[in-house]
């Protein structure tokens, strides 16, 4: 009984400590254009908080969700590596203490679909 019942205290250590890792992605579109569509994408979905159109930042919110009681602050930041080309960074960050059971990584994935597909229509 004793080591179930540390098995389960380092498992939820574990858990509660684990947060999303930033997701990078290189977009074959001028910096502009993804901080643009990317904008116009998240304020769509989410609650935006601040924009930076000289840094090409954008922050917001999430709201509560089945996966974590107080949502994820998110960033997203786009970085010109040539004319044609930049990388998109998102980052997450849970708000409050307490389990995110992997939220964190799956709106940062979700973002970046929507970017990309955004992206992927203007362009026809």
């Amino acid at each position: 009984m004793k080591t179930k019942l540390m098995l389960f205290a380092a498992l939820v250590l574990l858990v509660t400590n684990v947060e999303a890792k930033g997701k990078v992605e290189t977009m074959p579109y001028p910096a502009e254009k993804v901080y643009n569509t990317a904008l116009r994408v998240i304020a769509a979905e989410y609650r935006i908080e601040a924009v930076d159109k000289t840094s090409l930042t954008i922050s917001f919110r999430t709201g509560t969700s089945f996966l974590s009681a107080k949502g994820q602050d998110v960033s997203v930041l786009v970085i010109p590596t040539s004319d044609a080309e930049c990388q998109l960074i998102i980052n997450t960050e849970k708000r409050a203490a307490g389990l995110a059971w992997g939220e964190g990584g799956k709106i940062q994935k979700k973002v970046l679909k929507l970017i990309a597909e955004a992206l992927a229509t203007e362009a026809k």
